[in-house]
């Protein structure tokens, strides 16, 4: 039995919910699974997993305002450095390291991988977004693996020019969804599904402005998933996997943040949607700018009932998407 050391960031849910397939499938093959993590993202994994072994990692307590270009890299490293003194102490105890998101949860001793799909960060537009990348780069090329959960066709990437590399210890998983496959026959008594997720205060305003937005909106029927039990009021709180499945299948369609992983749920889902970026936030400005077929995007402030039901009128024209679950396979080997 291989005992797996898995670290989570915990920035938003997204990193969560797609590590919570892969937790899962080590569980399958029989792997002594223990979590590293904190925040929303260890509440989330500890109510999925609670038989697992968890480890308190430093939170990011990332907030939004004028001076996040600089206190966000500050947060980082000192991130960086508790994560690196952790794993120095604590690597030699197990057979295997997998690490989203967190770059400072290695070793060059304990085979390593990690789950990143933000390669290419110079496509930003932000100072210094050229330096970012190479550390970037240079950072993940210390791993014995690197999983980008996107397509390796450059035509049909999810994530665009962000997630092509042409490093050589790198694995294509192909998108990841915790969403289980939806059943497309169940009634659609939902018209909007908002799902809310991120960093404060602007999760807080966005729900403010969709919750006055959506009420005026008589005919249309909504529901709203905060992310948050102490905020939830009442509306939903951070649900299950099975639980946001089950009204995802439900709804026509989801207004959400234009988070990655939110993208590959919706991607394989055929749902269509509105994907508002977290202001400041480049990432998810870059996805918003390249999103699939299906998918609308505008700013908090520009949501207007017309789009919304622009986006509710929209037909999703692509062929049935096939799941597949080539990420098994690379988790298969990595712990062989």
């Amino acid at each position: 039995m291989s005992r797996i050391l898995y670290a989570v960031l915990d920035w938003g849910l997204g990193h969560a919910t797609r590590s919570s397939v892969l937790i899962e499938e080590l569980i399958l093959q029989d792997c002594e699974v223990e979590i590293y993590t904190a925040g929303s993202a260890k509440i989330y994994l500890q109510r999925r997993f609670p038989d697992l072994v968890f480890h308190s990692a430093p939170t990011l307590n990332i907030r939004n305002g004028a001076l996040a270009f600089i206190s966000w890299p500050c947060l980082l490293l000192g991130q960086y450095i508790k994560d690196r003194l952790w794993c120095r102490r604590s690597a030699h105890h197990y057979d295997r390291i997998i690490s989203d998101g967190r770059i400072g949860i290695r070793s060059s001793e304990t085979p390593s991988a990690l789950i990143n799909h933000q390669i290419q960060i110079a496509v930003y537009s932000f100072p210094l977004a050229s330096l970012w990348s190479r550390i970037a780069r240079g950072l993940s090329a210390k791993y014995h693996q690197l999983w980008i959960p996107d397509y390796s066709d450059d035509t049909t990437a999810l994530a665009g020019p962000l997630s092509r590399t042409s490093q050589t210890h790198a694995r294509f998983l192909g998108p990841i969804s915790s969403w289980k496959d939806l059943d497309i026959s169940v009634k659609k008594d939902i018209d909007v599904l908002v799902i809310l997720s991120g960093i404060e205060p602007a999760r807080t305003h966005l729900q403010d402005r969709l919750i006055e937005l959506l009420s005026s909106m008589t005919d249309i029927r909504w529901e709203l998933v905060s992310g948050r039990d102490d905020l939830a009021g009442p509306h939903h709180g951070m649900l299950s996997h099975e639980d946001i499945s089950s009204l995802a299948a439900r709804s026509r369609m989801v207004i959400a943040r234009s988070g990655y992983s939110t993208i590959m749920d919706l991607h394989l889902s055929r749902i269509p949607g509105i994907l508002l970026p977290t202001p400041g936030q480049p990432e998810q400005e870059y996805l918003a700018r390249h999103l699939p077929v299906g998918l609308f995007t505008c700013s908090d402030d520009s949501l207007t009932e017309e789009l919304i039901r622009t986006a509710l009128s929209s037909h999703d024209q692509r062929k049935n998407m096939q799941r597949t679950n080539g990420w098994s396979n690379t988790v298969k080997e990595f712990i062989s």
